[in-house]
């Protein structure tokens, strides 16, 4: 064979190889993008689970809060012990209803008489304390009233505060801790004010 014959040859092994080694080459490249795509999809559902694990475990945290909330709180709303209360003669002044309740916990305390749109405070004390009656004065009763002014009382409570000589505590969810008077209550009871004067007794001489 002369030499042009293995140029020849030569030339074509080489352009064989070329095309070997591109072909080769796609074929990896390929392979490779694959793999890619399918690691970036096993990336995308691993990102979407912590995604979704997350907001499950903030979930059950806001429940567990929730549940936490309602176990130190006053509990649902009591029916007010209610008594009326006359002054004392020749006083001038017509009668006193009085409101007596219990909480099963310390709490500091606010609390307003409520009629519509106004209120007026009621002198409870600031810092109840757990399983004690407080009794307290709602409004005056005029003789020719059957039925209170108002129409319920607000309660607002809150945990006690570190300078209270009582255990202090707090409520793990993110309601107000601390007290005011324009400030919402931690746990709120909107009791009824629900009594109704007895007819007065007329006795007959006979």
């Amino acid at each position: 064979m002369d030499e042009v014959t293995w140029l020849n040859v030569i030339t074509v092994l080489i352009a064989l190889g070329g095309v070997v080694v591109a072909v080769l080459s796609w074929v990896v490249s390929r392979g490779s993008r694959s793999e890619a795509r399918r690691s970036a999809d096993a990336a995308e559902v691993s990102a979407k689970a912590a995604q979704d694990s997350a907001r499950e475990a903030a979930a059950i945290a806001a429940i567990e809060r929730d549940r936490e909330h309602d176990r130190l709180g006053p509990g649902p709303v009591p029916g007010i012990a209610l008594e009326l209360e006359p002054n004392p003669r020749d006083s001038g002044l017509p009668e006193t209803l009085f409101g007596t309740i219990t909480v099963p916990r310390d709490y500091r305390v606010r609390a307003v008489a409520v009629r519509g749109n106004s209120s007026a405070p009621i002198g409870l004390d600031l810092l109840l304390y757990a399983g004690r009656p407080y009794r307290f004065a709602i409004e005056q009763m005029h003789p020719n009233r059957t039925e209170p002014v108002a129409e319920y009382v607000l309660f607002r409570f809150w945990p006690p505060a570190e300078i209270d000589d009582v255990d202090t505590w707090q409520c793990p969810c993110d309601r107000p801790q601390a007290d005011g008077d324009n400030r919402p209550g931690h746990w709120e009871w909107r009791a009824p004010v629900e009594y109704r004067r007895p007819p007065t007794q007329v006795f007959v001489l006979r």
